[in-house]
């Protein structure tokens, strides 16, 4: 017995099978899309706009480690856009990419929450920042600079020395000295380089002496030495509490971006 296409298509059987396929189908079709969205590619090309954006910057190209980060820098902004997209957040206000981004960061902080800080937590947190809360010594100094070769201006910066340690300056140099207040070590160093910081703070006294730096020979003397101040738990208390409490709130929110960024499948394509 034969039966027409209408007839066929009219059975019962059939329907169910053809809506249980349809179903896959689009199911299939959602699950495929939301795989896509949680797959993040760092193709070939990406990789080499981050390096050379890098070296634009730095003048340099970067290492292995620093292209890690470059990466995970842009890892991390992909994912906060697209999660920033997903929750809706750019519904209504067409912001720019970057916007998102950051609000997307703004709801990680925001949503994590931490307890105050025991004595004894920010006891610890001073202890592993002390530099951070210590004044470091400082130096009020003054210098002039010899000119001439270098072998002309030591024999010159020596006997200028002899004449000026009573802390006068002689009549052919005066009007030159330059003043400087408030400055560390550290910071003497990377202005004038490591002879001339041994040079002058070394010897531990006020007297002038010939000291060499970065562009030649100089005369200089210290005179202020302004010892280091150590921090004080008690007055430092509340700047403490807030500088832990930010850290904690940071911590948080980046325990909750890993747990974000395992749902991810996260693929480089290009590694050399």
């Amino acid at each position: 017995m034969k039966m027409s296409l209408r007839t066929f298509l009219r059975e019962p059987l059939l329907q169910f099978l053809l809506i249980g396929i349809l179903i896959f189908i689009v199911d299939e079709a959602v699950y495929s899309e939301t795989q896509n969205q949680k797959l993040i590619v760092i193709d070939k090309n990406t990789r080499s706009e981050l390096i050379q954006k890098f070296t634009e910057k730095q003048g340099r190209l970067p290492d292995l480690d620093e292209i890690d980060n470059l990466i995970d820098a842009w890892v991390y902004e992909e994912v906060m856009y697209r999660e920033a997209v997903a929750l809706g957040l750019d519904k209504g206000d067409p912001m720019f990419r970057s916007r998102l981004e950051l609000k997307m960061r703004s709801m990680l902080i925001d949503d994590a929450v931490v307890d105050p800080p025991t004595d004894e937590q920010l006891e610890q947190w001073l202890e592993q920042n002390r530099a951070r809360y210590s004044a470091p010594r400082r130096f009020d100094f003054i210098q002039i600079k010899i000119g001439g070769d270098d072998e002309t201006a030591e024999t010159e910066a020596t006997n200028l020395v002899k004449t000026m340690r009573n802390g006068a300056i002689v009549e052919d140099y005066a009007g030159q000295e330059l003043y400087y207040r408030d400055r560390t070590r550290e910071n003497i160093t990377q202005v004038f380089g490591e002879s001339f910081a041994k040079g002058l703070l070394d010897p531990g006294d006020e007297y002038w002496h010939a000291v060499h730096a970065n562009d030649g020979w100089h005369v200089a003397r210290v005179q202020h030495d302004k010892p280091a101040v150590e921090p004080d738990f008690q007055s430092l208390r509340p700047q403490l509490e807030a500088d832990w409490q930010k850290a904690a709130l940071k911590q948080k929110a980046q325990e909750a971006y890993q747990g974000i960024l395992s749902t991810y499948d996260i693929r480089i394509e290009d590694k050399s």
